[in-house]
């Protein structure tokens, strides 16, 4: 049987060969045209969840890396300013300003909690969340000690400052979270 096809085939015009060809050629890549379509819708989607969803949480959890030292570091200014000057208003302003930063972090975990998380990050956010939340009550303690009683303010600030570590350590769990989960595993 194949020996009669390679036969017909062998005496076929080139004329007429080539538009088989051509045609068998349209039959298959039609075949495969719908497969492209679901394949670059997929991708696209892809791209347009990883260019912003993935992104504003990377940014998001970048700014929330910088905002909790900088609170910390306040505290540690309110206490300084409070023992080398008579300025209420300056201690206030400081407060308020290490209230900000605080309210901020707060605001900023709030929103990568909303925002789609692995199971993982859910965990490290919840976990983030609430050690923050102990850490703004001794902080809040320490900032309202410091306009009246220095020295229990700064015991106060180091008892509280066992909590920045926990907080710190959070951070980075966050922080390595995204890459862990982008390795390949073996």
């Amino acid at each position: 049987m194949f020996g009669m096809l390679d036969r017909w085939i062998a005496n076929i015009r080139i004329s007429r060969k080539l538009f088989i060809g051509s045609g068998i050629a349209i039959i298959l890549l039609s075949l495969m045209a719908p497969l492209a379509i679901v394949s670059l819708d997929a991708q696209s989607s892809l791209l347009a969840r990883l260019t912003t969803t993935d992104a504003e949480k990377s940014a998001t959890i970048e700014q929330l890396v910088r905002e909790i030292p900088e609170a910390n570091g306040l505290m540690y200014r309110i206490i300084a300013l409070a023992s080398n000057a008579n300025d209420a208003g300056a201690v206030k302003r400081l407060t308020g300003d290490m209230d900000h930063h605080f309210a901020h972090a707060k605001a900023m975990i709030d929103k990568l909690a909303a925002s789609r998380l692995s199971a993982k990050e859910r965990q490290v956010i919840t976990g983030l969340g609430k050690t923050l939340k102990s850490y703004v009550a001794s902080s809040d303690q320490v900032a309202g000690m410091a306009a009246s009683s220095l020295a229990t303010a700064y015991m106060m600030s180091a008892n509280g400052h066992q909590g920045y570590p926990a907080l710190l350590a959070k951070l980075t769990e966050l922080s390595n979270v995204e890459p862990a989960q982008a390795a390949p595993s073996p």
